[in-house]
């Protein structure tokens, strides 16, 4: 870095600064105050860079101290850097600001990618943290892969085919992007034990997700409503699944015919009259718990049969010496339960 050039650009966004700045009690700045030294404040948002990616600076924030006794931003350029190469994988690079020497890290992973898409994972390397340039991983990119640990980024939206069939992984994070996962992407990962899906927002776990996989505990999301047909098939030491509400388990019977079942809690509002006959009153509101199943037909018809448990009293029987229940008059107040069964017919668009 040539320091006339630093403090000249400096000079330029001084005023700026000075305009303002609340603290700035005298707007006519001398020009040319001097740059003894400077600190960085936040680091780059990008600290981790696929091979052949170049240096991305957003978000880094530098504050110059001057001796004019002020402090001002001091726009950094790449230029001004030294230290920085993407031809190669390194765990931590430190990436120097020329003039005062001041350094921060950033890590080159172990893969190529172009356009969004994973292209190419070099292989050696037990744990991989992708960049965030990544956006899909592509049918088997991690296919059969001596690799303990992978991270996947903020920013990631979908997995291919097969992504990490028969490899050895152990361990997968997922981000919170996550929305769609192809079939068959654990198969035979016996070494995998835990998969905490639950921060994504997936909304199918599709077919074969885990065959034969080690996995003895599974995470899924909120936003998830349909498992797959096999999803779990041959995961002999499965101990835990968190499925969230309302989750629909759905499989093929033939090209135009299928079937699911279904569980999730229900929640009902009376909004008529609730007053009933006999000081029977209904409750405003009522929780219930319902499973069921039903099938798809061509495709876009789907009829299902509920059945309800309520989870609390739906309404309130009150005393009357007048009525006789079971035989005897009713002294004390009853409070009743009204289990329910559904049958629902839809078409899906």
């Amino acid at each position: 870095m040539v320091l006339g050039a630093i403090l000249l650009s400096c000079s330029t966004e001084n005023d700026e600064y000075k305009k303002d700045s609340p603290s700035a009690e005298n707007p006519a700045e001398p020009v040319g105050a001097l740059l003894e030294d400077f600190s960085i404040e936040q680091l780059p948002a990008k600290t981790i860079y696929a091979l052949g990616e170049n240096i991305d600076l957003t978000g880094l924030n530098v504050t110059g101290k001057y001796d004019d006794g002020k402090q001002r931003p001091v726009k950094v350029t790449p230029e001004q850097l030294s230290g920085f190469s993407s031809s190669a994988p390194v765990d931590k690079q430190e990436i120097t600001i020329e003039g005062k020497q001041k350094s921060f890290s950033v890590q080159i992973s172990p893969v190529r990618v172009e356009n969004g898409v994973l292209t190419e994972v070099l292989k050696g390397h037990n744990e991989i943290i992708l960049p965030n340039s990544v956006k899909s991983i592509p049918k088997a990119a991690f296919r059969g892969s001596q690799i303990n640990k992978v991270v996947l980024n903020e920013g990631l939206q979908s997995i291919g085919d097969m992504a990490f069939f028969n490899s050895t992984v152990q361990e997968v994070v997922f981000p919170t992007t996550l929305e769609q996962l192809e079939e068959n992407i654990f198969y035979y990962c016996r070494n995998l034990k835990k998969a905490d899906l639950s921060r994504t927002k997936l909304t199918k776990l599709p077919a074969s997700t885990f065959v034969y996989a080690g996995v003895e505990e599974v995470l899924l999301p909120a936003t998830l409503r349909e498992i797959g047909a096999q999803a779990f098939l041959k995961t002999s030491q499965l101990k835990t699944i968190e499925i969230p509400v309302n989750l629909k388990w759905s499989f093929g019977l033939g090209s135009m015919l299928g079937a699911y079942i279904a569980a999730g809690p229900q929640f009902g509002f009376n909004i008529g009259n609730k007053k009933g006959f006999m000081n029977y009153d209904l409750k405003k509101n009522n929780t219930s718990f319902n499973v069921g199943a039903g099938v798809k037909l061509i495709r876009h018809l789907q009829l299902g049969v509920n059945y309800n448990f309520a989870l609390g009293h739906t309404a309130t029987l009150y005393a009357d010496p007048n009525i006789i229940l079971d035989g005897k008059p009713l002294t004390q107040d009853v409070k009743i339960k009204n289990n329910t069964w559904q049958v629902s017919l839809a078409y899906l668009f």
